[in-house]
């Protein structure tokens, strides 16, 4: 198979093994009940290491071919290098709570990876977040977005752009920001009008990352046309009916 753009070949993925990681801690041994101890002295099990990038309600979303994600939480060989899009993002949520504290965002993503990679960013800087993703269950969801809503500290959520982008209301949060285009320009204002419903009380702000050079001008360009061609069938519409 070969890129559409540049007729390279692509090259299949090489499957990379993810070593346990595990540290030692000291365990205490108590007494059981009857005082008299079943062990004496220190005794050490193995804990497994915290997670990165899972939200406040102890949720991950599962990704396949995201097990570099993983990897480099742990091995200090195979650091994560930010992208344009993941730089941009950071410079532009630091900017925005530096503004407005209290302004809570929303951050939509096409990809459960970018999501997860997202997840790090907001964690490493210390922001309380939630996700909203395809592959959460429904119970799952609806504490998301009750705890999103109601938590003061909770500040972000990752939302899926076609789960979190229709049917849902979000007036609590007035920020919202696009790191993944759509080829329909209609289902990016629709997720856009999430925070813009009955209810919201401040000045909303929306934003889309696109990178130059990209598959994202591609998907400018097709979100162009389409517009485009959507206007023109309004207007012969309207010039059919005013001839009528």
């Amino acid at each position: 198979m070969t890129c559409p753009e540049c007729n390279r070949i692509f090259q299949k993925p090489e499957k990379v093994r993810i070593p346990a990681v595990e540290h030692e801690v000291g365990v205490e041994d108590d007494e059981n009940a009857s005082g008299s101890g079943s062990r004496k002295g220190k005794g050490k099990k193995k804990a497994k290491s915290p997670s990165k990038g899972v939200d406040t309600l102890g949720f991950e979303p599962s990704a396949k071919d995201s097990s570099w994600v993983t990897e480099s939480d742990f091995d200090p060989h195979f650091p994560f290098t930010p992208s344009s899009k993941t730089t941009a993002l950071k410079a532009l949520l630091l900017k925005g709570f530096e503004e407005a504290p209290l302004d809570k965002v929303v951050i939509y993503v096409q990809f459960r990876t970018l999501a997860r990679i997202v997840g790090r960013i907001c964690q490493s800087e210390g922001w309380s977040f939630v996700y909203l993703t395809g592959d959460s269950s429904l119970e799952h969801r609806t504490k998301a977005i009750s705890h999103f809503r109601n938590d003061k500290n909770t500040m972000i959520l990752i939302a899926g752009l076609k789960c979190g982008g229709l049917g849902l209301n979000f007036p609590w949060a007035n920020r919202c920001i696009s790191l993944d285009l759509w080829w329909n320009h209609a289902v990016e204002q629709q997720a856009f009008g999430r925070i813009f419903r009955i209810g919201q009380t401040k000045e909303t702000f929306m934003t889309r990352i696109v990178v130059k050079n990209s598959v994202d001008m591609r998907m400018l360009t097709m979100q162009l046309d389409k517009l485009q061609d959507l206007e023109k069938a309004m207007r012969d519409g309207e010039t059919k009916r005013s001839q009528a």
